[in-house]
């Protein structure tokens, strides 16, 4: 069996959040995208009536996806890891033997996801995110596994059971 121990810091929770929100449903990208659109369109007005006001608000409004999440997200982030003490707790992630699934253990006990629970997966360099609901995810850290034992069989069995990830930015593939 294959396992990999870690524990999630506070720097991995706000991370990880961030992830999750690149890993949003098409509604919320789009979203983003005609914020940043919106915004590049009031400033090329503000350009043509040489209105600064106008360019000055654009670019404060097509950067809203980036300051929200920088600006209310990250310190809520770090606020919820605060009071969530399991997450502190040491945690397990293994490899079922027959391949059904993965088992995560922590403190809290232990749960056996099958690959037809995770409604879909997402990954950057540092993290892969697996999705049992919409909003709940689990958390697994790569630095977890530094001889590339577990991930990368993870992945292959992540992308044969539930397809390919929502959002990628993993540049070691």
């Amino acid at each position: 069996m294959s396992v990999i121990t870690y524990q999630i810091s506070e720097d991995d929770y706000a991370t990880a959040q961030r992830l999750y929100a690149q890993c949003g449903n098409g509604a919320s990208r789009y979203a983003k995208y005609a914020l940043v659109v919106i915004g590049g369109l009031l400033f090329v007005m503000g350009l043509y009536l040489k209105h600064w006001g106008l360019m000055l608000g654009s670019i404060v409004y097509a950067a809203m996806p980036w300051w929200i999440g920088r600006l209310l997200g990250e310190p809520l982030a770090r606020r919820q890891y605060r009071r969530y003490p399991a997450m502190h707790a040491q945690q397990t992630l293994s490899l079922l033997d027959d391949e059904s699934g993965v088992r995560l253990t922590s403190s809290l006990g232990e749960s056996r996801v099958t690959w037809n629970l995770i409604i879909h997966w997402g990954e950057n360099d540092r993290y892969v995110l697996l999705f049992l609901q919409p909003r709940m995810y689990f958390i697994v850290p790569k630095r977890a596994d530094p001889e590339q034992q577990v991930i990368p069989r993870l992945h292959a069995l992540l992308r044969k059971h539930v397809g390919e990830p929502r959002h990628s930015t993993n540049t070691q593939r």
